[in-house]
């Protein structure tokens, strides 16, 4: 699963735990109906300060949205894939 579908995932649980419509949150986040659409199924991601808006919302971190952690070698984790911090490239692998 991408990055995108991951975030999409995400913020669909989330609004549904919130029990609100697609339109409701794009009316709280000052969007459309159509970019919480396209987000939850995706298509497209938020940008940094929709993200934002969003972690603030649903009352979770930003790491929790977009599903990053820190491993024990001090690499992010991110969806079985890892980040490399030497430069800010990256390099996947399975976990």
């Amino acid at each position: 699963m991408d990055i995108k579908s991951q975030i999409g995932r995400r913020i669909r649980e989330e609004r549904k735990n919130k029990n609100k419509t697609q339109t409701q949150l794009s009316e709280i986040l000052n969007t459309t109906q159509d970019t919480i659409s396209l987000w939850e199924k995706g298509k497209s991601a938020p940008n940094i300060e929709d993200i934002i808006k969003l972690a603030e919302y649903f009352d979770i971190t930003i790491e929790e949205l977009i599903g990053i952690e820190k491993n024990t070698n001090g690499k992010y984790n991110i969806y079985n894939n890892v980040v490399n911090e030497n430069h800010g490239s990256i390099a996947y692998s399975q976990k």
